[in-house]
């Protein structure tokens, strides 16, 4: 008898102990899910600091539709990012045989970031602009200016931004270009 219960306990002192596999198992479920909490805040932190540069207006300075320069078939060179994700862009009216008349000014715009790339979608029905854009922020401080570029497959656009306080944004904009900086080689200026 006492030969089977020391057999017994040496069984039990030699099987895996499912209490300690449960808690190792619980301990990398929450190292896992603390490693994703920390990958989604750093992306949501890097889109803010990017919406926050974008939202405003911008004077549009140069802008290129398939090689065509398309600032003649605008009325009004400016384009709106309001912090809700709407977007107001300008209206394109043919004055040449290239360009065709679209005067859809609504859309909405979103940041996408795919590895260390920052996007611009714009959804609008304005088929100008309805894509998606790699992004790049610059500043220019010998005419305290802050500069956006995008560019598509379709557009190549450099605009500045209107009723911005270039001085008191200084951190701002250096966050936002260093964020978009490996785009910088990418959009043309």
């Amino acid at each position: 008898m006492m030969l089977k219960e020391m057999n017994r306990v040496t069984q039990l002192s030699t099987r895996p102990n499912n209490k300690t596999n449960l808690m190792g198992n619980i301990k990398q479920i929450k190292r896992l899910i603390f490693l994703i909490i920390i990958f989604i805040c750093n992306s949501c932190s890097k889109s803010g600091a990017i919406k926050e540069a974008l939202v405003g207006e911008y004077a549009i300075e140069k802008v290129y539709y398939r090689n065509h320069y398309l600032m003649h078939n605008f009325n009004l060179n400016f384009i709106e990012f309001y912090g809700n994700g709407v977007v107001k862009i300008p209206s394109v009216y043919k004055y040449n045989d290239t360009i065709e008349t679209d005067i859809n000014e609504a859309g909405n715009w979103k940041i996408e970031i795919k590895k260390k790339d920052v996007f611009l979608v714009i959804d609008s029905k304005n088929r100008y602009f309805n894509d998606t854009y790699k992004i790049h922020f610059e500043k220019d401080e010998t005419q305290s200016i802050f500069i956006l570029y995008l560019q598509s497959t379709n557009i190549k656009m450099k605009c500045i931004k209107s009723s911005f306080n270039y001085r008191d944004n200084s951190s701002l904009m250096d966050k936002a270009i260093e964020m978009t900086k490996n785009m910088g080689s990418v959009v043309s200026k």
